[in-house]
C-alpha cells in the first residue's frame, strides 16, 4: 500500500454494514485495517479552506466537497478500502490542473462521484451509482500531467 510521504497514517473506524465495502471473514479474506493515508484526511480538510478550483461552478464546488467528506468519513469505509487495495492519492483525487471537470477521464475516481455513491471497488476499477439509476464503471486512471487540488495555487 502507498503511504503519504511521511508514511503516517490517520486512524479511524468505520461501521462493516455496506454490502460490498469490505471481504468478509467466510470469504476467507481478512478485514482491511481501519487506517487512511494522513495526506488524503489533510488534502480534504484543506480544500474546504480554499475558494472552487478555476473552472468548477460554486454548486459543483460544493457536491465535490461532499463527495469527499464521505468518502474519507462516511459510513461504508471507501476510504479505508482504497488504501487496502493501492489506490494511491492521485488515482483517487487527481485532477487537470487548470479545467478538471473537461477532462473526468483521467482524473480519479472522486471526480467521477458527482453526488452518487461508491457501489463496489477493486484494485484497478469501481463502481458508482448516481440517482439509484445510472451506473458509471471508473478504472483506475494514471494521470501523468494531473494534480491534486489541494496542492494547486488558490486564485
Amino acid at each position: 500500500m502507498k503511504r503519504s510521504q511521511a508514511g503516517r497514517l490517520w486512524r479511524g473506524s468505520f461501521p462493516t454494514s455496506q454490502p460490498h465495502s469490505r471481504p468478509s471473514p467466510a470469504d476467507g479474506e481478512n478485514t482491511p485495517r481501519q487506517d487512511i493515508p494522513l495526506d488524503w484526511v489533510r488534502g480534504v480538510e484543506r480544500l474546504h479552506r480554499l475558494p472552487a478550483h478555476a473552472g468548477v461552478p460554486q454548486h459543483r464546488w460544493g457536491v465535490f466537497l461532499n463527495d469527499f467528506d464521505q468518502f474519507i468519513h462516511g459510513r461504508g469505509g471507501w476510504a479505508e478500502r482504497a488504501a487496502d487495495l493501492g489506490w494511491d492519492t492521485l488515482a483517487l483525487f487527481g485532477c487537470h490542473p487548470t479545467r478538471p471537470l473537461d477532462h473526468l477521464n483521467g482524473a480519479g475516481l472522486l471526480w467521477r462521484i458527482s453526488g452518487g455513491k461508491i457501489t463496489a471497488m477493486q484494485s484497478d476499477w469501481a463502481t458508482i451509482e448516481i440517482d439509484g439509476v445510472q451506473r458509471i464503471i471508473h478504472r483506475r486512471p494514471s494521470p501523468a500531467n494531473f494534480v491534486l487540488p489541494w496542492r494547486r495555487r488558490a486564485p
